[in-house]
C-alpha cells in the first residue's frame, strides 16, 4: 500500500473501474516502459487477453485467445473484470448488458479484461488520470 501511494502510475490507475491497490500497482511494476506498445492491443496481447489473428489469401480471422503472456496481469485483469461484472455498474451499463445478454459470462469478462488493459496502456502512456465518459445515453448527447 505504500508503494501504490507513493507510485503516481499506480494512483492514475486506480480510477479505472475494477482497478483496485494490488491490480493498480502491477501494471506499474510489470510494465515498465508502456511506449514500447504501439497500441493498448499490443499491450492486451502481450498479457495473452487479445485473440490471435489468422491471415490467408488477404482476410484475416481473430482466433482463440492464445493465453500466452504474464500470466500474473491477466488474472488480476480478470479478476477486476468479475467485480465490475458483479457490481450495480453492470446493470446499468446498456453496453454490457446487451454483452450478457447475446454472450456467454466468461467471453463478456474476457472482453471487459481486454478493454481494461487498454485502457490501462493509454493511462500509463498518456500520463493522465482516467476520465469515464458519462455521456452514454445517445439523450444526453
Amino acid at each position: 500500500m505504500a508503494w501504490h501511494r507513493a507510485d503516481s502510475c499506480s494512483r492514475r490507475l486506480i480510477g479505472i473501474d475494477g482497478f483496485g491497490p494490488i491490480l493498480s500497482s502491477a501494471p506499474a511494476l510489470r510494465v515498465q516502459q508502456p511506449q514500447r506498445f504501439a497500441c493498448g492491443r499490443d499491450l492486451s496481447a502481450w498479457i495473452g487477453l487479445a485473440p490471435k489473428p489468422n491471415s490467408f489469401a488477404g482476410k484475416v480471422w481473430l482466433g482463440a485467445i492464445s493465453k500466452k503472456g504474464n500470466v500474473y496481469l491477466r488474472r488480476l485483469l480478470i479478476n477486476g473484470a468479475q467485480a465490475v461484472l458483479n457490481s450495480k455498474r453492470a446493470k446499468t451499463d446498456p453496453c454490457i448488458a446487451r454483452l450478457l445478454d447475446t454472450k456467454p459470462r466468461l467471453v463478456v469478462t474476457i472482453t471487459l479484461a481486454n478493454k481494461m488493459a487498454r485502457i490501462a496502456w493509454a493511462v500509463m502512456v498518456r500520463q493522465t488520470a482516467y476520465q469515464t465518459d458519462f455521456r452514454r445515453d445517445p439523450a444526453a448527447a
